[in-house]
């Protein structure tokens, strides 16, 4: 089977498990991506020749595009679950891509609010119950 016939069985599949749009959206932008970079590579485009040079390739290949390592994490994401599928469904006999390990997604520290600041938010979140509390037929 060609990569570009297995790739539209693989939407077909997510459409009729009901996926999300958003899911839709990101399987569609990151394996035609892939299939993109492979055929640059002068694959044969058989399902049966993927291999985990190519996907080892790819994440090389996003990588000095300087891609974030968060979105490089993304793309391989979709397409290791797109071979898992591939398997799943007997298109391939062995998992093209299970030998690759899954990217680390970036750890970002997110700011938390201080103690005073959490306080402040609580005060006025009291405050506005209050008012309500005392505004007639609010509670109907």
């Amino acid at each position: 089977m060609q990569l570009d016939k297995a790739f539209e069985r693989y939407l077909r599949h997510h459409r009729a498990e009901d996926s999300s749009p958003k899911t839709l959206e990101w399987h569609t932008y990151s394996l035609r991506q892939f299939i993109a970079y492979l055929a640059a590579e002068h694959h044969s485009g058989a399902v049966g020749d993927l291999c985990a040079e190519d996907l080892r390739g790819y994440i090389d290949y996003l990588r000095g595009k300087g891609l974030a390592q968060t979105s490089v994490a993304t793309k391989v994401c979709s397409i290791k679950a797109w071979g898992k599928w591939l398997l799943a469904e007997e298109h391939i006999s062995t998992d093209a891509f299970a030998r690759v390990k899954q990217t680390r997604r970036e750890d970002k520290v997110k700011e938390t609010l201080t103690p005073h600041e959490v306080s402040t938010l609580l005060a006025s979140c009291n405050r506005g119950l209050a008012s309500m509390r005392w505004t007639p037929g609010y509670w109907g």
